[in-house]
């Protein structure tokens, strides 16, 4: 006798809650949606979003969900320290379209990013939060996003380790010329190669 659930676009809109009078998952839990990213902070606090934009949070106990509005499609998340939600988003339909979006008491902040390709992988480290993008990085220092170029000869970058507020190591894609990969370090604004993998012959992803 519960009236069916509300559609959205086709999709069902479903709440985690399983109130009387709601409808809500029972499998999959939390949501039935594909996950693209997550954080943890502690074993009581932990997030992960959906393509489709759900975000879904673990407070020790249960799992509560809610709808974001995003301009894009999500592709990397940060729970921060403080609350603060940093998501990066891509438009596939136009590949100029690239932001960060920053929630804090659910006011979004929407950051448009420069140039082009994929972004994801926002990453804390203290009050410095960076991001990757194909051919290039993001670094926010108090609220101002920066784009740092990267390595010389501009290849695509596939992977992002935070050392420290100004230090990270990328890994050059072994699709991008290299045919292995090639480790690079950031630090004290300068590029330098620390492993080069193409003497090893070994893919390295």
């Amino acid at each position: 006798d519960v009236p069916r659930p509300p559609v959205d676009g086709g999709v069902s809109v479903l709440s985690d809650d399983c109130r009387s009078g709601t409808w809500c998952w029972e499998r999959p839990r939390p949501t039935g949606e594909v996950a693209v990213a997550a954080s943890v902070t502690s074993p009581d606090r932990a997030v992960f979003i959906t393509e489709g934009g759900t975000l879904a949070a673990w407070d020790g106990t249960r799992w509560r969900s809610r709808q974001l509005t995003l301009p894009g499609q999500p592709t990397g998340l940060l729970l921060g320290a403080d609350g603060e939600l940093v998501v990066t988003v891509v438009d596939r339909a136009a590949p100029g379209g690239r932001w960060v979006v920053e929630l804090r008491d659910d006011a979004p902040r929407v950051v448009p990013l420069a140039g082009e390709g994929y972004v994801s992988r926002p990453t804390a480290s203290g009050a410095t939060v960076w991001a990757l993008g194909t051919r290039e990085l993001f670094r926010r220092r108090g609220a101002t996003w920066e784009t740092i170029p990267g390595p010389a000869g501009s290849p695509v970058l596939s992977g992002l380790h935070v050392v420290g507020p100004d230090e990270v190591l990328a890994l050059e894609s072994w699709g991008s010329g290299s045919g292995t990969g090639v480790l690079h370090r950031y630090r004290a604004g300068a590029w330098e190669v620390v492993v080069d993998f193409r003497s090893i012959e070994l893919r390295v992803e």
